[in-house]
């Protein structure tokens, strides 16, 4: 994936981020906005998880195009595993 695709993944994120926050700003409650912020959370998390996913899966290509280290590249995979994991 390339980087174009990668912003196009953080800017839909951004967008959902942005409605959940708009309708947090708006004066009282309505329980069908509820259900929409929480279905919008939902797409922000697993989206976040793609977007980490496919930038991980790039970035390791890009280390091992640009022929590093056999332990720098241990340590990347180590950070990706780890970091999988706590997402």
């Amino acid at each position: 994936m390339d980087k174009k695709n990668l912003i196009h993944r953080l800017s839909r994120i951004q967008g959902q981020v942005d409605a959940i926050k708009k309708s947090l700003a708006e004066p009282g409650f309505d329980k069908n906005e509820c259900l929409a912020n929480l279905q919008l959370l939902k797409a922000v998390i697993n989206g976040l998880k793609k977007f980490g996913a496919a930038y991980m899966s790039q970035a390791v290509g890009d280390c091992i195009d640009k022929d590093i280290s056999k332990s720098e590249l241990e340590g990347l995979m180590q950070l990706a595993i780890d970091t999988g994991f706590d997402i």
